[in-house]
């Protein structure tokens, strides 16, 4: 019928391909427009002058051209397109599930990156005092290590697979809820759950990279799962920032937790298609 009509559809190569696409391309685009308003546009400004090259710009008549704007788009479209052909290049060496891995470490540590950036932002703005915000992240991190020493159990009695996409689900559904509830001992349960499934996917992460992982591309994986982790620590916060200011922190919660959820289940759908 049509509920099986529409499986088929929402489940084809090119939607999971696509929404993977959109997750992973909004966080790192923000990442780049970081980079170049941080670092690079003022050292072109140095050399430039006051207001660099978004500043350039020249008149014919009464009419002015401000090719600067222009000229910071290319700039930006390059740095992207030349750092995702260097991922690229390099994740097409690997094989299907090593690749997997990898998106999964960023989905795992942009979900940790919340609780880094505008978790403890939200609790000031509840009325939390800085002993009761201090004891919430005791409450992430005292759960992180019972999650890592429950993981080997977990995957006896379960699969690898499960463990980690549950952990990972755990952690992004747990912190994105956070915003909905004002009782300290809410706040604390939500944080616990949080931080055990930060504690389960590391080690299943860890023993699924081992697992997968060739012993001549171990050194790339390594390289470029320090790289996802800056990457999530990085885009989050920009990408939280930029949802904070059209959606409010609420919205910008849900949001991000809706994009990370959408990644992880595409990574599931790529790693289940045969």
């Amino acid at each position: 019928g049509m509920l099986k009509e529409f499986k088929e559809f929402a489940m084809k190569g090119n939607i999971v391909d696509l929404a993977v696409a959109v997750v992973i391309g909004g966080a790192f685009g923000g990442v780049v427009t970081a980079l170049t308003d941080s670092l690079i546009m003022p050292l072109i400004s140095m050399i430039l002058g006051k207001g660099g090259v978004s500043g350039l710009s020249f008149m014919v008549g009464q009419t002015v051209f401000p090719v600067g704007l222009f000229l910071q788009a290319v700039i930006n479209f390059m740095l992207i397109a030349f750092v995702l052909f260097l991922i690229i290049k390099a994740m097409n060496s690997m094989k299907k599930k090593e690749a997997a891995a990898l998106l999964l470490t960023l989905l795992r540590l942009s979900a940790a990156a919340v609780n880094a950036s505008f978790y403890p932002v939200h609790l000031d703005q509840i009325g939390f005092s800085a002993a009761r915000i201090g004891l919430m992240f005791a409450c992430i991190n005292g759960a992180i290590s019972p999650g890592s020493l429950l993981a080997a159990q977990m995957i006896r009695r379960s699969s690898m697979t499960t463990v980690l996409f549950g952990a990972i689900a755990l952690s992004i559904v747990s912190i994105s809820a956070i915003p909905f509830v004002i009782s300290p001992l809410a706040v604390g349960l939500l944080s616990a759950l949080h931080g055990l499934g930060l504690g389960l996917s590391l080690p299943t992460l860890l023993a699924a990279i081992g697992r997968q992982t060739a012993p001549s591309q171990r050194g790339l994986v390594i390289g470029l799962r320090t790289l996802f982790n800056r990457l999530g620590y990085f885009a989050v916060p920009v990408l939280l920032g930029g949802l904070v200011h059209g959606l409010g922190l609420r919205g910008a919660f849900v949001a991000t937790g809706a994009l990370l959820l959408a990644g992880l289940g595409g990574t599931y759908a790529y790693l289940r298609r045969s």
